[in-house]
C-alpha cells in the first residue's frame, strides 16, 4: 500500500492539502495531511471542509499554531 504525507504551513482554509488528499484517494493512495494554521476560524472551518468532503480525522492533523 502506497501512502503520502501533506504538510501545509500557514494553511489558511487548506485548500492545497484538501485536493492533495481528495486527488491521491482517487489514485488509491492513502494520504495523511498536517495542516498549521494560527487563525483559529480557520481550523475550524478545516476541520468542517475535511469532514464533509469525507476525509476521516485518522488522516488529518490541525496544529493551531503560528510560524
Amino acid at each position: 500500500m502506497r501512502n503520502f504525507v501533506v504538510v501545509e504551513l500557514g494553511a489558511g482554509f487548506g485548500r492545497w492539502s484538501l485536493e492533495t488528499v481528495l486527488l491521491a484517494k482517487r489514485l488509491g493512495i492513502t494520504a495523511r495531511a498536517i495542516c498549521v494554521e494560527a487563525e483559529p476560524s480557520h481550523v475550524d472551518f478545516l476541520r468542517d471542509a475535511f469532514l464533509e468532503m469525507g476525509v476521516p480525522d485518522e488522516q488529518l492533523r490541525l496544529v493551531e499554531a503560528a510560524i
